[in-house]
């Protein structure tokens, strides 16, 4: 037999069945709402209800829109029959407001099929602890017999309670404690205190607050505060992470992927720590990861532990941290290091095709400097490029040069000079490579014979050098500097024997210098912007 479509549709309806072939009825609430509870008193009732064909679940869950308490609800059995009745019960371990109590409706593989809810009123009673200080404060190393010394305030219903405080370790009750005995609380709001005292060798991280009906001596609720304190017999004995070993070691290039090793000794007080390893990334886009950690129940020992990256980056310190079991930071300790992580495996530190505008060997007059131009290359991140005259192994002193920039492009030219105001030599020039942190990545030596000398000095020495403007010459009691681009420039007044006799900066391309109090005479003026220098022959009059 044929079925047109609206009797296929009407037979399927029919079959799974719609929202108003469900229902909840006849909700009886015990006690019944509205009500007021204590903490952990349940709340049972029973309900009637309805479904189409099918096997269901039926969860009530309360609604709470208000307090510090977490709840606890039944479970569901499996209701076959299409109507009937049912039970269920809630409660909470402390204070809540309750507004509705929700019943859903869910097939055996928990899709939701129906909810409804019950409009109630029911208020549990709220115990509070709050503006816990403690003497001394956590986390703190402490001798075994020492105390730990609190203040509080509470919040409680209206009766009398006693409020007892204990140590805990791991959620265990600490052995060989002493605590204070607690007054009579009657007030709703008030401000507590209490000592516990420990005779055993133990790593408290929690204390609990224990609220006890003074008549009953039961125990109503249970609120707990996070802490640390190590009871220890040696105070001496502190948190500390050393000798640090990392392969391959700092500084160093890798690629995606490549992880770096890493082994270290612990010291810690009494208790069981974890020791956490994470790398700090100063640029770049990559993700780390990290070895998980161990539980350390020793109080001296080694350990190891790993981080890779998975994009590029620049990491430029690694911290360890020693926490609790449950999370409190003990002790932190940071190493400076300088990894780089890329794609090209090949891409290293390189200081090349090094060009002295005055070949080696050479004599230099000190009214001139030395500029060389070179190419350099590095793995990804920023980092600063020095280059710096040496004699004998040792860096020559009394040198000049331009400020050092920092570089962000993996590869590129650039330039330097060095200048001596003083008659000095060098037999090699040293390039640096280091990281923002002043850190050294990459080291190189070029050999080389100059000498800087004084000698005679005339203007025709001067006659054909560009750059600044300096004017009168000669110069009367103020002198005037002008140079031609740039955002500002140094100077300094030098007498023939090489003292500087005045140096200064200008912010602006011009600038008027006093020199009332300089002695009549020849001077050389040095005049540095744009990362090169000048030399003006002077006269005082």
């Amino acid at each position: 037999m044929k079925l047109n479509l609206l009797t296929f549709l009407l037979l399927f309806l029919f079959s799974v069945g719609s929202a108003q072939d469900y229902s909840i009825s006849n909700v009886v609430f015990d006690p019944p709402s509205p009500g007021t509870l204590m903490p952990n008193e349940r709340v049972n009732f029973t309900f009637d209800y309805t479904k189409p064909g099918g096997d269901i679940r039926i969860f009530a869950r309360a609604n709470q829109i208000s307090g510090i308490g977490s709840a606890f609800s039944a479970g569901s059995a499996l209701y076959t029959e299409n109507s009937g009745s049912g039970d269920a019960y809630f409660f909470y371990n402390n204070g809540a407001t309750i507004d509705k109590v929700t019943f859903s409706f869910r097939d055996v593989d928990g899709t939701l099929l129906y909810d409804t809810a019950v409009i109630v009123d029911f208020i549990y009673h709220g115990f509070e602890i709050n503006d816990l200080e403690l003497t001394p404060a956590s986390p703190s190393v402490l001798n075994t017999g020492d105390s730990i010394k609190f203040t509080f305030a509470f919040k409680i219903p209206d009766m009398d309670l006693l409020i007892v405080p204990t140590a805990m370790s791991n959620g265990n009750v600490v052995s060989k404690q002493t605590t204070s005995v607690s007054p009579s609380y009657s007030d709703t709001i008030g401000n507590g205190e209490g000592f516990i005292k420990i005779d055993s060798l133990a790593a408290v991280d929690q204390i609990r607050f224990q609220f006890l009906d003074e008549t009953t001596n039961d125990t109503l609720v249970e609120v707990f505060k996070n802490v640390y304190y190590s009871f220890s017999n040696d105070t001496n004995k502190t948190y500390s992470i050393s000798n640090v070993v990392f392969d391959p070691p700092s500084p160093a290039s890798l690629t995606l992927n490549d992880r770096v090793n890493i082994t270290f000794d612990y010291s810690k007080p009494y208790g069981d720590v974890r020791l956490d390893i994470t790398p700090i990334k100063s640029e770049g886009s990559g993700n780390a990861g990290t070895s998980g950690s161990g539980l350390y129940s020793e109080n001296n020992g080694s350990a190891d532990g790993h981080f890779v990256y998975f994009g590029e980056a620049k990491v430029e310190q690694v911290r360890f941290r020693i926490q609790s079991v449950s999370g409190t930071i003990l002790h932190e300790y940071f190493e400076d290091v300088y990894f780089t992580y890329t794609e090209d495996s090949t891409k290293t530190y390189s200081i090349s095709n090094v060009v002295f505008d005055k070949p080696s060997p050479a004599i230099i007059h000190t009214v001139d400097t030395l500029n060389f131009t070179f190419n350099y290359s590095k793995p990804f991140g920023e980092v600063r490029i020095f280059a710096r005259p040496m004699i004998n192994g040792n860096l020559q002193v009394g040198s000049f040069s331009s400020t050092v920039k920092t570089y962000s492009d993996d590869t590129g030219e650039t330039s330097d000079y060095i200048s001596f105001v003083n008659e000095s030599s060098f037999d090699q020039v040293r390039f640096q490579i280091k990281s923002t942190l002043n850190q050294l990545l990459f080291e190189t030596f070029i050999d080389v014979d100059y000498t800087f000398i004084l000698r005679p000095v005339t203007s025709e020495i001067f006659a054909n050098v560009d750059g600044p403007d300096i004017y009168p010459v000669p110069s009367g009691g103020e002198l005037n500097i002008s140079v031609p681009t740039g955002t500002g420039f140094n100077y300094s007044i030098i007498n023939l024997s090489g003292q500087i006799i005045l140096k200064g900066f200008s912010n602006s391309n011009t600038s008027k210098i006093d020199i009332g109090n300089v002695p009549s005479g020849t001077y050389i003026a040095k005049i540095k912007y744009n990362d090169k220098q000048y030399s003006k022959l002077i006269i005082f009059e």
